[in-house]
């Protein structure tokens, strides 16, 4: 059949929803994206758009319905379309660089809608060889079932048929290829240590040759995290007289075969170097890598003087984005583990003289340690407090409270009741505005606006979300940036992997400062100035910029 001949069988409908979808994709979201990923992102789109068309019109004609294509129609709404998208194309840059100005990214010249386009076309061939697989084996099975099972009745088995084996064949075959392929990269790295980061010397570190944690099991991101922040040296250089080594304890998931063997060692570890003695005791819940943010934990160091004790434990070496779609459930038991064992002994410690307990957690660490800690399970003998920051999307917690938000409140940057328990707050802090005391108990959420980790759902599929509404709109979210149905889920979509991509501060990056001021409000110092969150903030924001 010669291109002439393919042209005409092309359906109408979802033709013209293909353009139309990919000129919506060109449109900003919450993350910048090269090339590269706008122009896969645009191809995929286009196809989704074409399938949709296509299934229409597939099942208008199978119910007998209207579904015949009048050519000056069609050609009239295929017209419009491609307007739309060529004008979508001479607006690209400018969507494009409004949302890089805002995030202090490098502006894009008009060579990326040239390379978006390119990319896009090949992306669609790929899809559309795809598409005619599928119609070659819909055919052969309608061939094959309509002589045992004719008619219309036929026909829907054979689709229905040949739809579950190509879901089946992508996400059995193509998806686990690309989890497997994904994996075991992400594993070799978590075995490889980083650039300049050597063993500990001192007896008294984890990790060293008197430690119960293996050095070359640690993982690379525990490693980092044993061996990196401040000393005694650098806190005393800071002007805290009175400083002493940090205490950090990592179990990484190579130390031992089981959970709960990893568990018993850390917990030996964090009696053999003294954690219990320390005034501040802190449960981190990694993100899927195994990444404690250096961030958030210097700033507690230097806030109470290296009187702390940091402890983590690794579930994962694979980015949340894919540990969520892997098995989402790792942090959560990870983190419960832990909790369960600190917190039997701490509660038989005296209350008096034992350290205060808290709960730290990043993006899918946030999730794992809203799990850790149920709040009836703790209700007798409840812990101090907790920071979490970047929540990812399925965090069942994070959701509630944020639904539970004051009227007027926006959802970014929700209020919950009297702020006396639970605040949140974001880039710029917003943790002293206008609420009450703070009670015995403190919590608090860092979230952004533009973090697609926290606002991605199915619901971007049909529905508008809260987030962005007209009304009230974050400084760090696009005015160009508005839900198209499908559209908007895709863009989010696609923007996960790329969350961490902006600089600090946007995304699903969190700018020590911000650290800085969350710290203060859960876990205040008496002795701490003004004049020192000022120096620490800039000292801190420096080392990421």
């Amino acid at each position: 059949m010669g291109i002439t001949e393919r042209l005409k069988h092309l359906s109408w409908l979802g033709l013209v929803l293909a353009v139309v979808f990919a000129g919506m994709s060109l449109t900003p979201s919450l993350i910048p994206r090269n090339f590269l990923v706008q122009g896969i992102l645009t191809g995929l789109v286009f196809s989704v758009g074409y399938a949709l068309g296509r299934g229409s019109i597939v099942v208008l004609t199978y119910f007998e319905l209207p579904a015949k294509r009048h050519n000056n129609a069609f050609l009239l709404a295929l017209a419009s379309a491609l307007l739309f998208f060529g004008w979508s194309c001479l607006r690209t840059t400018t969507w494009a660089n409004e949302l890089r100005e805002i995030m202090g990214m490098e502006a894009v010249t008009a060579v990326f809608v040239v390379q978006v386009v390119a990319l896009a076309s090949v992306v669609i061939l790929v899809c559309f060889s795809i598409g005619a697989g599928v119609k070659w084996l819909w055919r052969r099975a309608v061939e094959k079932i309509t002589h045992v099972l004719p008619g219309r009745a036929g026909a829907l088995l054979s689709f229905l048929s040949v739809i579950l084996v190509t879901i089946f064949g992508i996400t059995g075959g193509l998806a686990n290829l690309a989890v497997d392929i994904l994996d075991g990269i992400y594993f070799v790295s978590n075995r490889t240590s980083e650039e300049g980061v050597e063993q500990p010397v001192r007896s008294s570190q984890a990790g060293s040759d008197a430690s119960l944690i293996t050095w070359d099991k640690t993982g690379k991101w525990g490693q980092d995290f044993i061996v990196s922040g401040p000393s005694r040296e650098d806190l005393k250089a800071f002007g805290l007289e009175n400083a002493q080594d940090p205490i950090r304890i990592y179990g990484g998931l190579e130390l031992a075969e089981t959970e709960s063997e990893r568990v018993d060692l850390v917990l030996t570890e964090m009696d053999r170097v003294g954690a219990f003695d320390r005034s501040i005791l802190v449960l981190g819940t990694p993100t899927g890598t195994g990444w404690l943010d250096p961030g958030a934990v210097d700033a507690l160091e230097y806030i109470h003087a290296g009187d702390t004790a940091i402890v983590g434990l690794q579930y994962s070496y694979t980015p949340s984005w894919m540990t969520i779609l892997l098995d989402p459930n790792r942090s959560k038991q990870s983190s419960k583990a832990l909790f369960d064992a600190v917190y039997d002994r701490w509660t038989k410690m005296d209350a008096e003289t034992r350290p205060k307990l808290y709960l730290f957690g990043l993006s899918l660490g946030s999730m794992g340690s809203e799990a850790a800690a149920s709040h009836f399970a703790t209700l007798s003998d409840p812990i101090d407090g907790a920071l979490r920051s970047g929540p990812p999307f399925p965090s069942d917690l994070w959701r509630e409270l944020v639904a539970s938000r004051t009227e007027g409140s926006p959802i970014w940057l929700p209020r919950v009741g009297d702020g006396s328990l639970l605040r949140f707050t974001g880039r710029e802090s917003s943790l002293r505005d206008g609420y009450s005391e703070w009670a015995n108990q403190r919590y608090v959420y860092i979230q952004h606006a533009s973090d697609p980790m926290s606002w991605f759902g199915a619901s971007l599929l049909y529905a508008r979300p809260d987030w962005l509404s007209d009304e009230g709109r974050a400084e760090d979210i696009s005015q160009y940036f508005d839900w198209y149905p499908v559209v908007t889920f895709f863009q989010v979509l696609f923007d996960i992997p790329i969350s961490a991509s902006p600089p600090y501060g946007f995304g699903h990056s969190f700018l020590p400062s911000s650290y800085v001021d969350a710290w203060l409000e859960v876990i205040p110092s008496e002795t701490w100035t003004n004049e020192q969150t000022r120096m620490l903030k800039t000292q801190l924001d420096a080392e990421v910029d």
